[in-house]
């Protein structure tokens, strides 16, 4: 008999962490019985899930909600609107036979731990987190060390009284555990999804150019700087090659590179829906993570680009996680921040075009939703055994 689980969570669908909790418990409905808690869901959700009516959520205007957070460390919104729908739903949820409560959070969206928290005290189910982000996020990421620990604080007072906490990936597991010594329940990876829809994942159009893509927003440590300079003397040897960036660039200077962007040898595109064209026309797909030792962060692009029968050039330094999972894999090479070494990079990769990515299957498997939401049930159950 399939377990029943009730999910808290803020957004199915339509941001990108929602993206990634919308693949999950999609995925989830072949191995356990659902119930949703979201007051922001997409169509398809709504259409497929039995959705447990709550409140709208509704922000503070922003200076007073920014300066209450700066005090707090967290929205009072958030605790608002968790308390708000506690009062709506906590006679629904004690009454139905769930097997646990599970709260799923990213970045600094934590109305779901408040949520849970107080329906697990109310129902006594085991409650499980996931945090598709790092929480708190660590300091290259977020530099106001006074905000942080305010942070911290808030978190501990929940997440040491979950009986189950899964991470996104090993390394940024372990950044959780070291954060927050005193949890001691169970610990788990929760790898995001791949997009399983993607097709004619084998089709590259013709054309007589070397097409370098990036697909993803840049912000916060993704430094851009080295890729620029690395592909200015690639361009110098292959004056035919693009780079081409699909995405918000949020902290990208092109400075001294305008006549690359004038020729049309960089590219910049806004973020969108149809991707596949840009995929079609690529050569070459570059992973772009945060130039910073030791980041817990591993981009959420990378799993959809395994798929793709490409090479995979990815930039980051030595600590990160792409370099642990991706490591000794022949179709995928990696370089650091560092504007030869990814010159370099670009040469080897455009020399392995059309090459087999039969070495990175396995990986690319792990990544299959089914997979995730089989193996994440399969955790659950021991949890609630346990």
């Amino acid at each position: 008999m399939m377990k029943k689980y009730v999910v808290l969570a803020m957004d199915l669908g339509n941001l990108a962490a929602g993206i990634v909790f919308k693949r999950i418990i999609t995925a989830m409905k072949n191995y356990a019985d659902l119930d949703i808690i979201c007051p922001n869901i997409d169509e398809e959700i709504w259409d497929c899930f039995n959705c447990i009516p709550c409140p709208k959520y509704k922000r503070l205007p922003y200076r007073i909600e920014k300066r209450l957070q700066d005090y707090q460390g967290y929205r009072i919104s958030e605790t608002y609107w968790a308390e708000h729908t506690y009062l709506k739903v906590q006679s629904a949820v004690s009454r139905s036979g769930y097997n646990a409560i599970l709260s799923f959070v990213y970045a600094a969206n934590f109305a779901p731990l408040h949520l849970g928290r107080k329906l697990a005290k109310k129902t006594n189910l085991p409650w499980i987190i996931y945090s598709v982000d790092a929480i708190p996020a660590p300091i290259a990421w977020q530099p106001n060390e006074v905000l942080r620990n305010k942070l911290y604080r808030h978190l501990s007072k929940y997440i040491t009284k979950a009986d189950a906490f899964f991470s996104a990936n090993p390394i940024m597991m372990k950044y959780e555990k070291d954060t927050f010594a005193q949890f001691q329940g169970y610990s788990g990876v929760l790898l995001t999804p791949c997009d399983d829809k993607t097709t004619n994942t084998h089709i590259t159009e013709h054309h007589s150019t070397i097409t370098f893509l990036y697909a993803g927003c840049i912000y916060g440590p993704r430094n851009t700087n080295a890729l620029l300079k690395g592909f200015e003397k690639f361009h110098d040897k292959q004056p035919q090659s693009r780079l081409v960036f699909v995405g918000k660039l949020y902290n990208t200077d092109f400075t001294g590179f305008e006549y690359l962007l004038n020729s049309g040898a960089i590219e910049r595109h806004d973020f969108t829906t149809n991707i596949s064209d840009f995929y079609k026309k690529a050569d070459i797909l570059i992973d772009l993570n945060a130039d910073i030792r030791n980041d817990v962060f591993l981009s959420s692009k990378v799993c959809n680009y395994l798929s793709y029968n490409k090479p995979i050039l990815t930039i980051s330094q030595d600590g990160s996680p792409v370099r642990a999972m991706l490591t000794g894999m022949e179709s995928v090479v990696h370089s650091h921040h560092n504007a030869e070494e990814i010159f370099t990079a670009m040469e080897k990769t455009a020399a392995m075009i059309g090459q087999s990515i039969d070495d990175r299957k396995e990986l690319q498997h792990q990544f299959l939703p089914n997979e995730v939401a089989k193996k994440f049930c399969h955790e659950l159950e021991v949890v609630i055994e346990n």
